[in-house]
Parts: structure tokens; sequence; C-alpha cells
């Protein structure tokens, strides 16, 4: 009986695949594409971190707010080194904040006094700039806390951010709508070059 094909015989056709140029081309230009795109999402991985940062010494400084009000104490926020329980100098770094009641007042957290939390910091530098004392003090009353600010910065960002403490009790983070480098509404600088 004959045989009675539907179709033509398959015959490989030119064209039936991706030659070894074309995928070559294709990974050359993805190669490319991701080069150019790996630096951005770095940088954004590490503004988010900053910004997880800030929000949890944003946090601390109000547990800090509330501990003031509710408890009596000398409840300090302040940065120290990994090992050192005195609190660094204003404007050095740091490797955890600490916030305790200093019963004695002298800038360092014996092992009688309590140590309400700390926060171990991942960023490589954070900086509390708090008119030349070691950390922010907070007290009763209605001024609940000294003025101050910590820069929260990494060595690889141009821009760091802020957490803006306020003699009234207030805290809040920085804002830089305009991405000038300046805090939008106390003019501070966010730059990290400076917070060597």
């Amino acid at each position: 009986m004959p045989r009675i094909y539907l179709s033509s015989p398959s015959y490989p056709s030119p064209r039936s695949g991706f030659s070894i140029i074309e995928l070559l081309l294709v990974l050359v230009i993805s190669v490319a594409l991701l080069s150019l795109a790996l630096p951005n999402m770095s940088d954004e991985l590490r503004q988010r971190r900053l910004l997880a940062e800030q929000q949890a010494l944003l946090e601390l400084g109000q547990y800090g707010r509330q501990l003031a009000l509710a408890a009596p104490g000398h409840w300090v926020l302040c940065m120290a080194a990994a090992e050192v329980a005195s609190c660094s100098a204003e404007g050095r770094a740091g490797q955890r904040w600490l916030l305790f009641d200093d019963h004695n007042q002298d800038g360092a957290r014996q092992s009688s006094e309590q140590l309400a939390q700390q926060l171990q910091i991942v960023a490589d530098r954070h900086r509390l700039y708090a008119a030349g004392r070691t950390g922010l003090r907070f007290a009763e009353g209605a001024r609940a806390v000294d003025s101050g600010s910590a820069l929260l910065c990494d060595r690889r960002l141009t821009l760091g951010l802020r957490v803006i403490f306020f003699q009234s009790g207030r805290i809040r983070p920085s804002l830089d709508a305009n991405q000038d480098g300046l805090e939008d509404r106390n003019g501070s600088s966010l730059s990290c070059s400076s917070a060597v």
C-alpha cells in the first residue's frame, strides 16, 4: 500500500534554532545590562538597611522617652564600643546603642545599672551629636529628652539619614525630599563624607 504524506517530509529548516553566535551575543548583552544594574541595586539595598536602622533607633528613642515618663531614673541613650560599657565621646563611632538607667550619672553603664535595651549597629558609621555630651538624657516630665541627633551612614553612600531628638520629647526621622543633602526642616547636613 502506498504511503500518503499529509505534508511534505520534514527536513531540518535552515532557521530551526539559535546559532552559537546569537546565544553568545545575548549572553554578552545580558552581562552588560546586569553590570549596569548591579551597583544601583546594591546602593538601594544599603539605603534600605539604613532606613531599617533609622526606624530601629527611632523606636529605641521613643522607648527611652516612655521609660522616662513612666519610671523614675536617669535614662541615657548613647553609643558604646563592643566590649566597653562607657558611652563614646560625642561624634565618635560605636558598635551598639545602649539605653540604660545611668543611676550615678557618670556616662558609663555599671553592672548595677539597669540596661533597658541595646541595639547592634549594622551600618558602618553612626555618629551621635548631643551638644557636647556623650549621650542623650531622658528626664521626667515635660522636658523628656535632650536635643541632639544621630547621623547614620554607610561608607559607600554619600548621604545618610538622621534621627532628630528635640528637648520637647519629639523624635523624628530626617527628611530630604529634594535630595540636596540637607535636612528639609532644620538644614542639618546629611553628608556622610564629613562623618568620618
